[in-house]
């Protein structure tokens, strides 16, 4: 068990790492922040009839100001679905799955419109009992049973955030929300993993829709001793 830890904190660490958003300043003085894909993406955006489809990249980069910016240029009457879907990213983005929801009954139905309303109420499902535990940085979640992890996992996220300072000279822009998740079925269910991927791969974290997504040792394979948990 002190090794799934062990592991499990190695985990958070390099999957924090790769969420923390970056303040454009910094980020152009990055290697790794990808501006051909923001570039490229907003030259897309003012070519094709359904920029929902490619807004996401920004979003994924914490550039929820680029995706503000255009909105504001969304001015005509026939423009109004765009503004629509893209306020439904925003709240998906920005950890709101009840007002996503609420926006999704609201748009014109269609094959987008269903397949994210059918991810953001099983997203509602699996995380009703979560508890939250609030840092500067960071949200760490987790059900009551597992609540004794919020506090090991935000000693982690904290020191990442130190790192990813020192090396770049960023801190996350808004706390950003890290999920842990007691079992398979809640983890593939919120990570969009299949639980076929899941037994392959072996996967137990998630960087996705702007969340960390983590399965709790309680949820590993078989096996693996639960001593000490309570």
């Amino acid at each position: 068990m002190k090794l799934f830890f062990k592991i499990f904190l190695v985990m958070i660490g390099i999957l924090s790492s790769i969420l923390l958003p970056m303040d454009t300043k910094a980020a152009r003085r990055s290697p790794t922040f990808n501006h051909l894909i923001l570039e490229e993406t907003n030259k897309r955006l003012k070519k094709i009839r359904s920029p929902w489809l490619v807004i996401q990249p920004f979003l994924e980069a914490g550039e929820k100001e680029k995706v503000l910016d255009y909105m504001k240029t969304l001015k005509l009457p026939r423009q109004k679905l765009i503004h629509e879907r893209l306020e439904i990213l925003l709240s998906i983005y920005g950890h709101k799955p009840k007002e996503a929801i609420i926006q999704l009954e609201q748009t014109k139905k269609d094959q987008w419109v269903k397949d994210w309303k059918a991810y953001v109420k099983a997203w509602i499902e699996v995380s009703w009992d979560f508890e939250i535990m609030k840092g500067k940085y960071f949200e760490v979640m987790t059900v009551p049973q597992d609540s004794f992890l919020a506090p090991i996992a935000m000693d982690s996220l904290k020191s990442a955030a130190q790192k990813m300072h020192r090396i770049f000279e960023i801190y996350p822009n808004d706390p950003l929300p890290v999920e842990i998740y007691p079992t398979r079925d809640r983890f593939s269910k919120a990570s969009t993993l299949a639980p076929e991927t899941l037994e392959s791969s072996g996967a137990i974290g998630i960087c996705k829709f702007k969340r960390l997504m983590i399965l709790s040792p309680r949820g590993t394979t078989p096996g693996v001793s639960l001593v000490g948990f309570p």
